[in-house]
């Protein structure tokens, strides 16, 4: 179908707009916030190139997981250590070809972070390598 869905992004429903746009840039380097209302009842962010919204609503989130594919794995998880952000999942190969880990944001929202897992032969052993 040529009139496709052409972009989606979440929006987080949250008790404090504000509070959300400020641990999203802390913990997770967040870019280009926005915010509209007064007080501020919705906002919005850039992690790297996606997008994510929120929206002012009393007992935010439930069950909600964001899953995001990232270049340099390893590389992230680190900075985001040095950020302070607490990593609440290791980071494990998993049987469908990628390594995760995740964060949990102060609302409950769970953030995983995936990288392409490339497995390699060498002789008669597979060493799985994340990029």
């Amino acid at each position: 179908m040529s009139q496709g869905v052409r972009h989606a992004e979440p929006v987080l429903p949250v008790p404090d707009v504000e509070e959300a746009l400020a641990w999203y840039e802390s913990a997770l380097g967040a870019t280009d916030a926005w915010r509209w209302g007064d007080p501020v009842v919705h906002g919005g962010c850039r992690l790297g190139s996606q997008s994510v919204q929120f929206a002012k609503r009393d007992g935010g989130p439930s069950g909600i997981s964001l899953w995001c594919l990232v270049p340099r794995l390893e590389a992230y998880r680190e900075a985001l250590r040095e950020r302070g952000t607490v990593v609440a999942e290791e980071l494990a190969e998993k049987p469908w070809g990628v390594s995760e880990f995740a964060v949990h944001d102060p609302f409950g929202v769970r953030l995983c972070f995936a990288g392409r897992a490339v497995v390699r032969t060498t002789g008669m052993e597979r060493i799985a390598v994340r990029r």
